[in-house]
């Protein structure tokens, strides 16, 4: 099995950052009301090995829930996926984001 690489990464909005051999660019911070939950999502375009995904990693809190559950974005390579998840962002403003990205390689 191959090795399982993990980056943290804090990305002021549109920001270029060269992660893990794969361009991130960071669209931005935005907010989703809708009746059965509300979320905040990290619009992301990562760009690397001839592709380019548009991900949405998301915190998703539900009416009864105590805590806001992580809802990751993904994107399926030819070697390998990549896991982004949105670990925290500035509440205030929406200004940053600190985005986990972990890349798993194909077996």
């Amino acid at each position: 099995m191959g090795d399982v690489s993990t980056a943290l990464v804090d990305v002021p909005l549109r920001l270029r950052t060269n992660i893990l051999d794969a361009l991130m660019r960071e669209k931005g911070v935005r907010t989703v009301v809708e009746p059965q939950r509300d979320s905040v999502v990290a619009d992301l375009v990562i760009s690397g090995n001839g592709a380019s995904d548009r991900l949405h990693p998301a915190l998703v809190a539900y009416p009864n829930s105590p805590a806001a559950v992580g809802a990751p974005g993904i994107g399926a390579g030819l070697r390998d996926d990549l896991y982004t998840i949105l670990a925290a962002y500035d509440q205030r403003s929406l200004s940053w984001a600190t985005i986990r990205i972990r890349v798993i390689p194909l077996v």
